[in-house]
């Protein structure tokens, strides 16, 4: 795991060298038991996120030049300073602000999640990938919330067709919170800190869901909503060439 983690780094080390991106924080993987029993984890996981990563709610990504995305929705949490490594689920929520989030999981292995089937993907793949980091959609209102009301967050998630998924913060280790923990322990034992004003994707709620065109919500009390919209331009395109015809 740890070579994994080194090639993540390199990985990383070379977008920000040549294309100019910021590291932005991070996001977390694998905090649901049926998670990790699928990919052999003892633990979570986790990548990094630049500023290319982030996406504002409402943003459109291209279904067609994506590698079969996931829709899963999540707590982002925005570091207002560093905790103390020993710090409580009190001390850690009075170190964050807390804003809808959905992520969007994208593979660079083919086929890396058939559907129906078992992830086709190896827990050193996963990480190498840096977790499968494709997208975060933060939403607008970023709030200060107590351990206890981040523990007590649910979420709905509709779906373009409008099937509801619905979800906790218990599903993510618990608490979110123990996610935040984890990670801070995780990144220190590798010599990774997370300075102020990083962002971290917490860990899905709800079990990740195969995305398709159309627009997904979720919604949650105290912080609001966040949207992405998946869209298709070749059939935006045969749409358009149909109607002139």
């Amino acid at each position: 795991m740890e070579q994994a983690y080194r090639l993540q780094y390199e990985v990383v080390d070379t977008l920000v060298r040549q294309w100019g991106v910021a590291r932005a924080g991070f996001k977390i993987s694998c905090t649901g038991a049926a998670d990790r029993a699928l990919i052999g984890a003892l633990e979570p996981t986790y990548g990094t996120l630049t500023n290319a990563h982030l996406l504002d709610s409402g943003a459109s990504i291209d279904l067609a030049g994506t590698n079969q995305p996931l829709v899963e929705p999540e707590l982002v949490f925005r570091l207002i300073r560093e905790p103390a490594p020993d710090a409580t689920f009190e001390e850690l929520a009075d170190s964050v602000e807390v804003a809808a989030g959905l992520e969007v999981p994208i593979c660079r292995f083919r086929n890396w999640w058939p559907e129906g089937a078992m992830p086709n993907l190896t827990l050193g793949g996963l990480i190498a990938d840096n977790a499968v980091a494709g997208f975060v959609v933060v939403g607008p209102r970023w709030v200060r919330l107590t351990a206890a009301e981040i523990d007590a967050m649910a979420v709905e998630l509709c779906a373009p067709d409008g099937r509801v998924s619905r979800g906790h913060a218990t599903n993510v280790l618990g608490s979110p919170l123990a996610a935040l923990s984890w990670l801070m322990g995780a990144t220190r034992r590798l010599g990774v800190g997370i300075p102020a004003g990083s962002m971290v994707s917490s860990g899905t709620l709800t079990n990740p869901i195969r995305a398709v065109q159309g627009t997904f919500t979720a919604t949650y009390p105290l912080v609001g909503d966040v949207t992405v919209t998946f869209a298709d331009p070749k059939l935006s395109e045969e749409r358009n060439n149909n109607n002139g015809a």
